[in-house]
């Protein structure tokens, strides 16, 4: 096949593994420019406050009746009157909350479904703002919403607390697991030029590709177990305030396809290591010897390899010398 063939056998496996670097890449990119539309779709969850209603008098009516066994209730009956009002298009929240893998956007405006923050034919929704970047970020909602000495924890429920409480401890694993995807993934592309040359480099390059795949699937899995719960208890815990919760399509299809594309380069990588080897299918001398043959003269000796009689030395006799002695001559006639 070749040096040419084996370029060619490398040349698929590279170009899913560069286009699974590209797309975890633009994962990570997402909501780092609040400017660029594009980037700002590209979120995980989005937490829908459009239309909230919570002030001081229906935050008390949700409260129970006994609350002896609620940590600090003796002071909420006065704290919560003191609570802003919660309203949207207000001072103190936004319409939308998105959540990105290092920080989290809000902006004002309508949305139409559940995966635009603006379109062409929709300008009125904008991002006002976007949290500094962290690399174990996670949405704290008490603090985003002033109330983490408000009584949060009576408000919001049980199970949004623990689902709040796995989320902060998952989002240290994510990013992680980013890192090492990332990591991983350019350390393949990086072995995969050795893989040009021999089939050793497609060995090597296809277990670094396993390593790879593995973290990439871990981290898809991870994001998605975790803001698919995440969602689950914001709409039940905060739907008696109109709030509502939707997940990213465009983050997590950008984020599937590049482990779908990290899986299968991996099956080419093994394909790579069997076949496609790169030497030539034909010998090196075959055309030397071809263009070196020399055309036989007829009626010429030929000495045969191997014949018993290739050791034998004769040599000829001198000219008008006549063997002497009693040997036998059959066509050897007496003199008259």
């Amino acid at each position: 096949m070749g040096k040419a063939g084996r370029f060619a056998c490398i040349f698929v496996p590279m170009a899913l593994t560069l286009a699974s670097a590209l797309l975890l890449i633009v994962v990570g990119l997402g909501g780092t420019n609040k400017n660029t539309t594009t980037l700002s779709n590209l979120y995980f969850m989005r937490a829908n406050t459009s239309e909230i209603s919570a002030n001081a008098t229906t935050l008390l009516n949700k409260l129970p009746n006994d609350t002896s066994h609620i940590p600090g209730a003796e002071n909420l009956s006065s704290d919560l009157p003191s609570l802003p009002s919660l309203e949207a298009n207000g001072t103190k929240l936004q319409e939308f909350y998105s959540l990105y893998l290092w920080n989290y956007c809000a902006g004002n405006g309508s949305m139409n479904g559940n995966d635009t923050i603006a379109t062409a034919a929709n300008t009125t929704d904008h991002v006002n703002y976007c949290s500094p970047r962290a690399n174990h970020f996670w949405f704290d909602l008490k603090t985003v919403f002033g109330l983490n000495d408000m009584g949060a924890d009576v408000l919001f429920g049980a199970d949004l607390n623990k689902a709040l409480g796995t989320y902060q401890t998952a989002s240290g694993w994510l990013s992680t697991l980013f890192y090492l995807s990332i990591c991983a993934t350019f350390a393949e592309i990086i072995c995969g030029f050795g893989a040009i040359f021999s089939r050793i480099g497609s060995v090597v390059t296809t277990i670094v590709s396993a390593i790879s795949s593995v973290f990439i699937l871990g981290f898809a899995t991870l994001a998605t177990g975790i803001y698919i719960t995440l969602m689950g208890a914001f709409n039940t815990a905060l739907k008696p305030y109109n709030v509502s919760a939707s997940l990213g399509g465009s983050m997590f299809t950008v984020l599937w396809v590049a482990v779908v594309l990290s899986w299968i380069s991996g099956f080419f990588w093994m394909i790579s290591s069997c076949c496609c080897s790169g030497r030539s299918s034909h010998p090196r001398n075959q055309g030397f010897q071809k263009t070196t043959s020399v055309e036989r003269t007829p009626y010429t000796y030929e000495q045969v390899g191997g014949h018993p009689m290739n050791n034998i030395n004769i040599t000829a006799a001198p000219m008008g010398h006549q063997p002497t002695g009693t040997a036998y001559e059959p066509f050897r006639q007496s003199r008259v």
